[in-house]
């Protein structure tokens, strides 16, 4: 179900009654609601997320990626990753040759029990998605990978996308591992905000390994 909720600041006693309105809906109808302020978050129960801002209502949705229904959402996360990555760092290959390099290895990948995928919509269109891993010998939250489309990079998805995943995420979790491409600067910076440090590199030598305390993204997006 989904729930639309127009946010005008007036005072602050409104602004406690709408929290709690806003609140009481989200729990009788099983969705959240994700209020931003100033480009400030003031709440976010785990489902979906409206973000209200400047009059516009954008809504962000997150679903686990269903594996039995692989081929069917797997062209658009290559969609996705090609548009980003061939800008940053294009390939030899022509589009077809660099989607079945890509398929091989991600196929087997992506069937671990233990690597899951989130597909991010928003305005009921797929926008993004969201790869990683959970290990439970070393208590480590692993992002193996983050797309989204340039129209909605910078609109407050990717927040939406650790508050929400925070809620998903068991408690035991310790630390935090990526990997960013060397010529990737944009995702460094995002894990660097994070309280990630590079601690190494990939095999091939072409990513940098980084790695952080989960308690910094608790601080942060819980």
């Amino acid at each position: 179900m989904s729930l639309s909720l127009n946010y005008q600041k007036k005072s602050k006693s409104k602004d406690l009654d709408f929290l709690s309105i806003a609140k009481a809906m989200a729990y009788h109808h099983a969705v959240c609601v994700y209020i931003i302020n100033n480009g400030k978050a003031v709440d976010f129960p785990p489902l979906f997320c409206y973000n209200i801002k400047k009059g516009g209502t954008i809504v962000f949705e997150f679903r686990l990626a269903d594996k039995t229904q692989t081929e069917r959402w797997l062209p658009d996360l290559f969609r996705m990753l090609h548009a980003n990555m061939s800008v940053i760092a294009p390939t030899e290959h022509s589009y077809d040759e660099d989607y079945e390099l890509w398929r091989a290895s991600t196929l087997p990948a992506i069937q671990n029990a233990d690597r899951y995928i989130v597909l991010m919509y928003a305005e009921n269109k797929h926008v993004g998605y969201f790869q990683y891993s959970l290990n439970g010998d070393t208590r480590s939250l692993m992002m193996e990978e983050i797309q989204i489309i340039k129209e909605f990079q910078g609109r407050g998805i990717f927040s939406a996308l650790y508050k929400w995943l925070i809620e998903s995420l068991p408690k035991d979790v310790v630390y935090v591992e990526a990997y960013a491409h060397k010529k990737n600067i944009k995702s460094q910076g995002i894990l660097n905000r994070l309280g990630l440090v590079a601690i190494g590199e990939n095999e091939n030598g072409n990513s940098l390994h980084y790695q952080g305390e989960y308690a910094h993204l608790l601080k942060k997006y819980g």
